[in-house]
């Protein structure tokens, strides 16, 4: 319905007449649509997924090779880029990178490994982290691919934070990222880990399960199925760990599991062991060329 200019004057008019009557009068006031809006709308989420894994080896170069190789993997100078979709069906990226041993990056910590976390709004994030006393490393730096802070988690972990910019990498990287294959899990050593994971979900909101926190998110090529993306922090001395000294594993879906075994047993790579995690699939141990530990899980 449409008014004339002087139609609309006076009915504003009497809209503010009638308000300013009704607060002066301690007039009753319904509420009821906001407070039901209000309970109906969700905290925004601080973490949105896991954004990279870091880790250090030997040979970088040798040990992105391996990977290329034995599973197939599409790497590049850095690593390899992991492709996936929120549940939203927005393009998300995952960054993996073998770092040499010699590097500082990782300072001031001093485990092998750095995760990186994709998060919303990280200048307000930042406040909240201070507030709570979190150890900030640096300030936030913005690339034309997101902003990024460095803090240090309960465990001095170093941590990278990131509010990305995916577009970014979808024109940089289009047709050169992994598909297919996807990170499945990240379980690494802490020495408490209840506390550690009360630390993220404190102040990074992880949401935490008997298993650790997952990350839920879609294939590209398989709309329909929801996939969840394992972080567990375990005790030293956890059984799922076969190489001494190591901190990290990290566990992959990859097309045709059994296929992939037959194809690595044939070149001379060991298989560790095969077994059934908690969903009941198959998940199969082995060792990298730089004696690193994997998981392998069938993406089907």
């Amino acid at each position: 319905m449409m008014y004339k200019k002087n139609d609309l004057k006076v009915l504003f008019g009497i809209s503010f007449l009638l308000i300013i009557l009704l607060n002066s009068c301690g007039g009753p006031t319904d509420n009821s649509n906001d407070n039901k809006e209000s309970m109906e709308q969700k905290p925004e989420q601080i973490v949105t997924g896991i954004g990279g894994i870091f880790f250090k080896c030997e040979n970088p170069e040798s040990t992105r090779n391996w990977y290329t190789s034995n599973l197939g993997f599409l790497t590049n100078e850095y690593g390899a880029m992991f492709e996936t979709l929120s549940l939203e069906n927005k393009i998300s990226y995952l960054q993996w990178s073998p770092f040499s041993s010699k590097t500082k990056y990782f300072e001031p910590s001093e485990k092998s490994f750095m995760i990186n976390y994709r998060v919303n709004n990280l200048k307000k994030l930042e406040l909240e982290l201070r507030n709570n006393g979190v150890t900030i490393l640096d300030t936030i730096e913005t690339y034309e691919y997101g902003s990024f802070l460095h803090i240090l988690d309960s465990e001095n972990n170093k941590i990278e934070l990131w509010e990305p910019i995916d577009v970014v990498f979808t024109n940089l990287y289009s047709g050169t990222t992994n598909v297919k294959s996807t990170v499945n899990r990240i379980v690494f050593k802490a020495k408490d880990p209840n506390a550690l994971s009360d630390w993220y979900h404190k102040n990074l909101g992880l949401i935490l399960s008997e298993e650790g926190s997952y990350f839920e998110y879609k294939k590209n090529d398989n709309l329909e199925s929801i996939r969840r993306l394992l972080w567990k922090p375990v005790s030293f001395d956890s059984d799922l760990f076969l190489v001494d000294n190591q901190e990290l594993i990290i566990g992959y879906n990859i097309d045709n599991l059994e296929g992939n075994l037959f194809k690595l047993l044939q070149s001379g790579i060991n298989i560790e062991n095969t077994d059934k995690v908690e969903d009941g699939s198959k998940v199969a141990n082995l060792i990298d060329i730089d004696n690193h530990q994997l998981m392998l899980f069938d993406s089907k």
